[in-house]
Formats: structure tokens, sequence, C-alpha cells
């Protein structure tokens, strides 16, 4: 990751729940769990909060955390690219790359 971007594939099951995954080492990238945030796709502005979900995937005794943005229509396969805003604190852009569109392009 560079250090002014995160990126991210959406997995199936974050298409079909509304939520971008953040992992571990990229959690410095965003303000802390809980803190708002505002990020623009487009001309569109919204505030948003990574989140945090108590997990056991791994087992009862390997506890741990899940971490994450909410955000509706994605697709399998799209790329999620976020990037801080230079000039305001606290915002970040968004864009989506379709995977279906780069299906179509590439044939």
């Amino acid at each position: 990751m560079k250090e002014n971007t995160f990126q991210r594939a959406v997995s199936e099951d974050e298409a079909r729940q509304g939520y971008v995954f953040v992992l571990k080492d990229a959690l410095g990238f965003f303000p802390v769990v809980g803190r708002q945030f505002e990020i623009q796709q487009g001309e569109s502005v919204r505030k948003i909060a990574l989140e945090a979900r108590s997990c056991q995937c791994r087992g009862p005794d390997k506890p741990h955390a899940h971490y994450f943005f909410r955000w509706n229509s994605l697709h399998r396969g799209d790329t999620v690219v976020v990037k801080r805003d230079p000039k305001k604190a606290h915002r970040y852009h968004l864009q989506i790359r379709s995977a279906r569109a780069q299906r179509e392009f590439c044939g």
C-alpha cells in the first residue's frame, strides 16, 4: 500500500453485505475506529467511520477483530481505491474500478 492510497479488490461477501474490509496493516491509513471522516466519490461527500467487529473465525482461542467501512453498490472483483485529500484533513477520495467494465473492455 502506498502511503497516501488504500486499495482493495472486493470479495463476494463484501459486495453482498455492503462493506470494504480493511486489513490490520492498513489501519493507520484511516482515522481511528469509530471516528467519522469524509469520503468523496465524484460530487457526493459522505461521513463514514471505520468499524470493528469481534470475531472467532480462527477459533475461540484466537479472538480478534475485523475492520471495515460500509459502502453499498459494490460488486465482486471491483477495485476500491481510497486516497487522502492533500488539502483537507480527514477527507478521502474514493474511486471504484468496476470489474465488469474491465472484463467488457478486455473482451
